[in-house]
């Protein structure tokens, strides 16, 4: 029984298949550093949030802050994704379980849909702060 791809001495660094960027080694890489420094810049901006009283009187920063809280989980997911694919590349590891894909994929896909929420959110508290800035100025405390 013959099979068309000899599994024996394959490798994502021969397959035309891979000879894409986005299968690049260097882009795995950038994946890894921007997404650790967006998680890092995040995960600074919170703790000001936290240590800060005065951050916390405006409605405009909790939803900021909502915001960077997603941020830090997209930061997090894309170094996870970019160091698993690496080590796939590595290792060529070919076979991935419908579980090791919802793992990998499910933090980055729910903290993007919860980021656009979010940015949702921020869009009508601007809108309203235009639209009706009497209302909004009352409604804030000022």
């Amino acid at each position: 029984m013959s099979t068309w791809l000899n599994f024996s001495n394959y490798s994502y660094a021969n397959d035309p298949l891979y000879d894409t960027m986005m299968y690049h080694r260097f882009s795995l890489y950038y994946y890894i550093i921007v997404g650790g420094l967006s998680a890092i810049g995040n995960i600074y901006l919170v703790i000001l949030f936290l240590l800060y009283s005065k951050l916390r009187s405006s409605q405009c920063n909790w939803l900021i802050i909502y915001l960077c809280a997603a941020d830090v989980f997209i930061g997090l997911s894309s170094v996870l994704r970019g160091s698993i694919a690496l080590l796939a590349f590595d290792n060529t590891i070919l076979g991935f379980n419908f579980i090791m894909c919802q793992f990998v994929s499910t933090p980055f896909g729910v903290s993007y849909r919860i980021g656009q929420s979010i940015a949702l959110m921020m869009a009508v508290d601007r809108l309203l702060a235009i639209w009706r800035p009497t209302y909004y100025a009352k409604k804030q405390g000022n």
